[in-house]
Parts: structure tokens; sequence; C-alpha cells
């Protein structure tokens, strides 16, 4: 389904070749293949019923963004501040939820238009106050280093492919490069726009000393940030399993547009057959059964349907969702 992806495959099927072929009463020659597909189908099939994953796995499950509560339609004048104010959770697709290992987001994906200032601090470079930082520079993006500080002055900054530069063996680059004035005099700068072809790697440099710089990561993709888990925690006690926000917390912004926020989580009832309750062991069972007995059917009038027990063994498990999650892109139930 969409916005949602299998990042670990399970290890195994709910049943196995031998369960179905016995409960079938099955010759040991018939097509292994056959029964696998058979078991497959009807595991997804379960699955996409239930809205649960069977053998543990690990999932990502991508969200476009955060909405706001809905807010009343007030008439007159309101006191207070204009604030805007954000649902604290957000349910996990799939049950049951075992453990969430990480969430991720990612920021806008448009070209870049920033300014850094540019200072010298104990003989560094210092980008924004940060010493010898390190940035992350988009592709087809402008970049405006500020030279004008009275401590660049004797300090030339340059960019090249090799780190150190020219202490290094290196060159200087200059594709798409500007520069202006000298360093440390006012109105002094240098301006890049990132070029479509360039590596994954520039360096600035000091063109007088060495050990001045530092790196800059050259990407075409939006940055991906690790939300720190300080900011949640993770209720996997109710199903759906909930990500809350603590008291205190703080909400990512400025994301992308789409698919803005990445889940990596585990669910599953565990790696063993034994271990997915046997009602749904049992649905599964008789599903294989059924597209066994029915294989070849339906070219008729009549589409053979499959017996409303399955469906009565797998309703108790059938997730059950009401009301809306807090982020765009509501998911549904289901994995297929």
């Amino acid at each position: 389904m969409s916005g949602l992806v299998v990042e670990t495959q399970p290890a195994r099927e709910p049943l196995t070749v031998i369960e179905v072929r016995d409960a079938l009463r099955l010759d040991d020659d018939v097509d292994e293949t056959l029964v696998m597909s058979f078991i497959i189908a009807a595991r997804e099939w379960a699955e996409n019923y239930t809205g649960r994953a069977l053998i543990t796995r690990t999932m990502q499950q991508w969200m476009d963004g955060f909405v706001p509560v809905d807010m009343p339609l007030w008439e007159g004048w309101k006191t207070g501040p204009d604030v805007v104010n954000y649902k604290n959770h957000i349910e996990l697709a799939l049950a049951p939820a075992v453990s969430v290992s990480s969430i991720s987001y990612f920021t806008d994906s448009g070209s870049d238009d920033l300014e850094y200032d540019v200072t010298v601090v104990d003989g560094k470079f210092a980008i924004d106050g940060t010493s010898q930082r390190t940035l992350t520079l988009k592709r087809n993006s402008t970049y405006k280093f500020k030279l004008d500080d009275a401590s660049n002055s004797g300090h030339p900054f340059r960019l090249s492919t090799t780190p150190n530069g020219t202490h290094a063996g290196g060159s200087e680059y200059t594709t798409g490069v500007t520069t202006s004035g000298s360093a440390g005099s006012a109105g002094a700068y240098l301006e890049i726009t990132v070029a479509n072809d360039l590596a994954v790697e520039l360096y600035y440099y000091c063109a007088n000393h060495g050990d001045m710089g530092g790196a800059f990561i050259i990407t075409d993709q939006d940055v991906e940030t690790v939300w720190s888990a300080k900011n949640y925690y993770v209720d996997t006690i109710r199903e759906p399993a909930r990500i809350i926000l603590r008291d205190g917390g703080s909400i990512p912004t400025e994301l992308r547009a789409s698919n803005a926020l990445k889940i990596t989580y585990t669910a599953g009832y565990g790696v063993t057959t034994q271990s997915v309750p046997e009602p749904i062991r049992i649905a599964m069972m008789q599903y294989c059964a059924f597209m066994y007995e029915n294989r070849g059917d339906g070219e008729g009038n009549v589409v053979p349907m499959p017996p409303k027990l399955l469906t009565q063994l797998l309703t108790p498990y059938q997730m059950m969702r009401f009301g809306s999650t807090p982020y765009k892109g509501m998911v549904r139930a289901g994995i297929g």
C-alpha cells in the first residue's frame, strides 16, 4: 500500500508446505511451488483483512506531515495568542507493533538560496560561528559565503575537490564560483551555484594557510534528520500502537511536501509459525483449501466466494480505526 514499505521481509510463512499438503490430503509429489503460492496468497489475504503483520518484520511507514487540530469557527473578537495546535500522536499502520527503532524527517526539496557568515577563530574558518563546520549543499542551488568580517583579512576563502586544497596538491575549484572583494573588506563574498555533476564532496580552505578549512557534502537528495527520541514515547500496549509527543517535545518543521516522515518499526507476533494465533492459521489453512478446490474456476457467470467462516475466524483480530491520525495521508488497514 502507498506509504507502507516492508524493509525486512518475514523469515518464514505462518504455515508450512507440509502442514498444508497434509491438510489437503495431497500426495508428496504435489508441486511444492503451487502449495507455497497458496500459502503466500492466504497470508497476504489474512494480513490485509486484519491489518496485522503475522510473522515479525521491519516496516517503514511514510507520512506527509503534521496537520493542525480542527478549530471551531469564531465570531467576533478572540483574546489570547494566535497559535496553531497539533494532535499529539500518530497511529502505526500495522499491529501488533513491537518497537520503533527510529523516526526520520526530510526537509524541503526545493533549491536553496542561502547566505553564511564566515569568520576566522583561533586560526580556523568558522561558518555561522561553528569552527570548520561541515555543510550539506544541494546541487543546482546557490550559496553565498560573506567574507566581510575583519578576521578574514589575509585568509582568502577558496574551494577545492581535494581536502586542504592546494596545500595537499589539489587545485582551486572555480566552476559556478563568483568572488567579490578581498577577504576582510566590506562587501567581500564567495558565491557558488552547485553544479549538477559535482561529486559528493567539496572542500573549503585558505589559499595562504593550511588546515583552516572543512568540507561540504554535495547532494541532490533532501536532508534526512533523525527525530530525537526525547521528543516522543511509543505506546505499544494500545492497538493500534501510537507514537505520542512528550510534554515539551518539539515537532519537526520545514518539511518537504510529500513523504516527509519515515517511521521504522518492528511488527508481528513472532518469528515462528507457532507465534501466530491459531484461529488465523486455521483461516489461512481453509483459504488454501478453498483456492485449491476452486483452482481454474471463475470463468462462468458465478465467481466462487470463500466461506464466511474464514472471515468469522479473522474478525476478532481485525483492526478497527475511528477518527483520524495527526498526519496527512491516512493509512488504511492492510499491507497489500
